[in-house]
């Protein structure tokens, strides 16, 4: 599947191609990432001024909208000439995942539902929702005076609640969960049917990766696998989730990375101090640090090679073979060997 890239320049949006090239003219008010073969976009739209939202193909056809859903949504409430059209701003789109796109619409109190890719409404009326993963979501469904976290299917069917204050994460089956334990609020670890797999005992913890989760306890960071055993002993000051098989850890001057049973595996000199961990993807860690008393921001590759060393003002995790970063006053589309595929001071982000 043919992947694209949003950039914008003097105001309007549009996409390149992996190797940079302009792919889809500079037409939108606004772009958002390719996911599924679809892209979120605002087009002008007359009885708006903030536009309407819409999704186009790779060619950039629209195939949805724009505006609300126009199939299924006759049963939720009663059209109207500027809600039809998508004028009316109390309604808005999530990427796609899995097939859905989340919906959600205020102005008629009828809150979060998902479409399908061919813009149907299939499911309607919850109070919150995350993205698909592997065909199941987590919705809140108003149930008395709470809101109780609910799994379900691509359809929209109920597949089991969680008794819990708070459910998310979801990923490769299961999902963290939290609740209140002894006065501390405690994470854990449910599966889609809504049964608890790991009881509530961490400070903090992360989408499973590779079958691996990390986990923060009152002794430091770890890794657990899906039965909740320790691979990697909760010992360590600070750690990133892992990606290509491998986890970036900050200790005490120290930075390196580690294999998925906690074995060193080479270490990485980042010359700055007060250095962080930032979102981890495709094998690439985004790192952040203070060089000459300002705050910097790079990016270490699973080999250990540090890429574009602490110069960027601002950078967003690799996403499809290509990170977005602010440079020198530059909007730019880096590859993992730190190469510029893209650039332009048009754009500042």
């Amino acid at each position: 599947m043919k992947t694209l890239y949003p950039i914008c320049e003097d105001g309007l949006w549009g996409y390149i191609n992996y190797g940079g090239s302009k792919a889809i003219v500079n037409r939108f008010l606004f772009a958002r990432p390719f996911r599924d073969g679809l892209a979120q976009v605002v087009l002008n739209h007359d009885k708006n001024i903030h536009g309407a939202a819409a999704f186009i193909n790779t060619d950039g056809e629209v195939k949805i909208g724009p505006g609300p859903p126009k199939i299924g949504y006759e049963r939720y409430g009663i059209w109207s000439e500027h809600f039809e059209h998508g004028a009316l701003p109390e309604w808005g789109y999530r990427d796609f995942s899995s097939g859905r796109a989340l919906f959600r619409d205020w102005s008629m109190h009828r809150g979060v539902g998902y479409i399908d890719d061919f813009g149907r409404l299939v499911a309607m009326g919850f109070n919150d929702g995350s993205d698909f993963v592997d065909g199941r979501a987590i919705v809140n469904i108003r149930k008395g005076r709470r809101n109780v976290p609910t799994f379900i299917d691509k359809d929209g069917n109920v597949l089991g609640d969680v008794e819990a204050d708070w459910c998310g994460y979801l990923s490769e089956g299961r999902a963290v969960y939290s609740k209140d334990v002894n006065g501390r609020q405690l994470l854990g670890y449910v599966n889609t049917r809504g049964h608890i797999e790991i009881e509530a005992q961490y400070r903090g913890a992360s989408a499973y990766s590779s079958g691996l989760a990390r986990v923060v306890t009152d002794s430091g960071t770890g890794f657990i696998d899906v039965e909740g055993h320790y691979v990697v002993s909760p010992e360590l000051r600070e750690a990133t989730e892992f990606s290509a098989g491998v986890a970036l850890v900050v200790e005490d001057g120290r930075t390196y990375l580690i294999d998925q049973r906690g074995g060193f595996v080479c270490g990485v000199n980042l010359d700055a101090s007060d250095i962080w961990t930032a979102e981890c993807s495709e094998g690439m860690f985004l790192v952040g640090g203070v060089v000459d008393g300002d705050e910097r921001q790079g990016f270490v590759r699973a080999d250990g090679v540090l890429i574009c060393p602490f110069q960027c003002d601002l950078a967003n995790p690799f996403d499809n073979g290509l990170a977005l970063v602010s440079r020198n006053g530059r909007a730019q589309y880096l590859n993992t060997h730190g190469e510029v595929v893209w650039e332009t001071d048009a754009w500042k982000i």
